[in-house]
């Protein structure tokens, strides 16, 4: 059995799209070998901004001249009484092989799934194409909404997804393994990914 995440697969799928950056397939290469890396600056004030939300949500201290406080408070308002850091699991059988499919969501309320992010450009239906919702509503069968949370740096921003019109991600994920057999990568997958 296999371990398949969100991150991989959004790793792959940028690395191999049009508009990848430079560098990209070798992040891919480092993700599937299951390499540690440095966390950009965009990472970082990500994790900022989420550490300033998760605070807000327990009535921790926070300044208001800390960057997007008005915009994480508005953020915790809507995700407030819902569960942090919900790690899921699911097992599922693609071709006759085992999957476990993993993942951590920022909030899960009320049937809604939360995804907090901090981006420095926004353009609308950014997360289209995003494998993440697609990932989530298959290990949260009870969620029947995904909802992004994006600060851009000036504005905040909701893109909100339902279940009933999103994609199964299964067919991404035969593509995936599809991709790596393809490209002579499959050895380097179950080397790195086999559940333990």
């Amino acid at each position: 059995m296999y371990k398949i995440t969100h991150s991989l697969l959004a790793s792959w799928q940028y690395a191999t799209s049009e508009d990848a950056a430079e560098g990209a397939y070798e992040s891919f290469l480092a993700t599937l070998r299951g390499e540690r890396t440095e966390p950009t600056e965009s990472m970082l004030e990500g994790r900022r901004f989420e550490d300033l939300v998760n605070r807000l949500v327990s009535n921790e201290k926070a300044d208001e001249n800390e960057e997007g406080y008005v915009f994480a408070l508005d953020i915790a308002a809507t995700v407030q009484f819902g569960q942090p850091q919900v790690r899921i699991e699911k097992d599922i059988v693609l071709r006759g092989e085992e999957y476990r499919l993993v993942g951590v969501l920022d909030y899960l309320k009320a049937g809604t799934a939360y995804d907090i992010k901090r981006t420095s450009h926004y353009e609308y239906g950014k997360y289209q194409d995003s494998t993440q919702h697609p990932m989530y509503f298959r290990l949260v069968p009870d969620a029947t909404r995904f909802e992004y949370l994006i600060y851009d740096g000036s504005r905040l921003v909701r893109e909100n997804y339902r279940r009933d019109e999103t994609s199964p991600i299964e067919p991404t994920i035969i593509q995936f393994i599809d991709f790596l057999k393809a490209a002579g990568l499959i050895d380097v997958y179950t080397e790195h990914w086999s559940v333990t």
